[in-house]
């Protein structure tokens, strides 16, 4: 088995779960598909700021959906994303902290959050540190002599 098959299925893994959420909210608003959760969460009392805040939620989603797209692409053309995966990976590192900006920090150990967290805050700056100790991976060609 190939040495860096690990790391190219997990980025696989995070591309596809990325691009999966980005569309729930991309396709869904704030109420999202409902892939997560049921989607009859949100009552809307004042639809024209509904409808401004569901647009820039629907847009974060697209945002999301891109960033998956290119761990996908990382899982293929690793060698030239290295760089770009490094930092988007510590980019969601970066989102994860913005979740300690709420109110109240009792929803952190919330069970529907906690995982989610953890990765966000341990798992993608062990991805990043994975992805930039790696070596260049060998594409399969040779190089001439």
């Amino acid at each position: 088995m190939p040495t860096h098959l690990p790391l190219k299925t997990l980025l696989a893994f995070v591309g596809l779960a990325a691009c999966v959420l980005g569309l729930n909210f991309g396709f869904g608003g704030m109420r999202t598909m409902g892939w997560q959760n049921p989607s009859d969460f949100v009552a809307v009392t004042r639809p024209e700021v509904f409808l401004v805040v569901d647009s820039h939620v629907r847009f974060i989603g697209g945002l999301l959906f891109g960033a998956g797209l290119l761990f996908l692409a990382g899982s293929v053309c690793f060698n030239t994303l290295r760089t770009s995966l490094v930092i988007l990976s510590l980019t969601f590192t970066l989102a994860g902290f913005f979740r300690l900006t709420a109110g109240g920090l009792d929803i952190l150990d919330n069970a529907a959050i906690a995982p989610s967290l953890a990765i966000e805050l341990i798992g993608f700056p062990a991805l990043a540190i994975w992805i930039w100790t790696r070596a260049k991976i060998p594409t399969g060609h040779l190089s001439p002599a």
